[in-house]
């Protein structure tokens, strides 16, 4: 089934200490086009998000954005140095000169010495962060998918209906090529007609030479072999939007090849009728390749 390259998913995952949140856009692109934006210092999980996302999608620009929260109360870490509170430590009894300190005075003071104790922001577990990251990841990965499938199921309606009417605008034009060769023999015939009249010698027209020169003309504008090529065309079409994977870029060339064929049955044809045909073929076959530019 074709999957459309457009869709949205988001996806939250909450801890006790931390909550991440993974937002996923993507919209048609040639290829599978990646745009990750990480929370700062977890730049090393760019690797395990570019496979899990290659998993899932084959074409696209996915624009992938992660952002965590930190949910604890207190984000601060408290150290002291051992080393240099044992320095204080015996610079004070040097100065007390051998009478007795008050340790609880004696620490107190100690801890308000610079450098003693040390503030500094608690990291999370990394580890189980980049855990937390794949996990949202992964459920926004299936929103994201399940959306471009549900597109995909609405563009491959909307597609089949267009190639059932170029189908249908396609027998008209051969119903329109059959009758041409005797319409091509009336009007050179009446033309030729014309002209001997405005001729001041007496002479007749020659059936033979009539036949051979509505043949030659005939043959010119048949678009036989291109009705035959543009009808496979057209059944590769809905082959390929029956099929389990649909590919959008073998697609969009063979709607190349059917604009090619159209186009020499207009260039070939000498019927206005056809002509017209021709066109609205054509601008069928832009809308139906504008459609197949979000296939996936």
């Amino acid at each position: 089934m074709a999957n459309s390259m457009t869709g949205f998913g988001r996806a939250e995952l909450n801890h006790d200490d931390w909550r991440v949140s993974c937002e996923l856009r993507s919209v048609n692109h040639r290829y599978l086009d990646l745009s990750i934006r990480l929370p700062y210092g977890y730049q090393a999980a760019e690797p395990e998000v570019r496979r899990l996302v290659q998993e899932h999608l084959k074409r696209g620009h996915v624009d992938i954005t992660v952002t965590l929260a930190d949910e604890r109360e207190s984000r601060m870490s408290l150290s002291v140095d051992q080393g240099l509170a044992g320095a204080y430590r015996e610079a004070a009894q040097e100065m007390s000169q051998g009478r007795t300190l008050d340790e609880g005075e004696l620490a107190m003071w100690i801890l308000e010495q610079r450098d003693v104790v040390q503030l500094t922001p608690a990291a999370l577990d990394q580890e189980a962060v980049s855990r937390s990251i794949q996990s949202a990841l992964s459920e926004a990965l299936e929103q994201l998918s399940d959306m471009r499938e549900e597109e995909g199921v609405r563009l491959v309606d909307d597609i089949r209906m267009r190639l059932r009417q170029l189908q249908q605008l396609r027998g008209e034009v051969a119903e329109s090529a059959a009758s041409q060769p005797s319409e091509l023999r009336e009007r050179l015939e009446t033309r030729l007609n014309e002209l001997l009249a405005q001729s001041s010698e007496d002479v007749a027209l020659d059936p033979a030479r009539l036949a051979q020169e509505a043949a030659i003309l005939a043959d010119k504008a048949d678009v036989t072999e291109e009705l035959l090529r543009l009808a496979s065309h057209l059944q590769q079409l809905n082959e390929l939007l029956a099929a389990e994977s649909s590919e959008g870029r073998r697609m969009d060339f063979v709607l190349q090849e059917v604009n090619r064929e159209i186009n020499t049955i207009q260039s070939k044809s000498r019927d206005q009728t056809i002509d017209r045909l021709s066109i609205d073929m054509k601008a069928l076959t832009e809308q139906i390749r504008e459609q197949v530019q979000n296939i996936e």
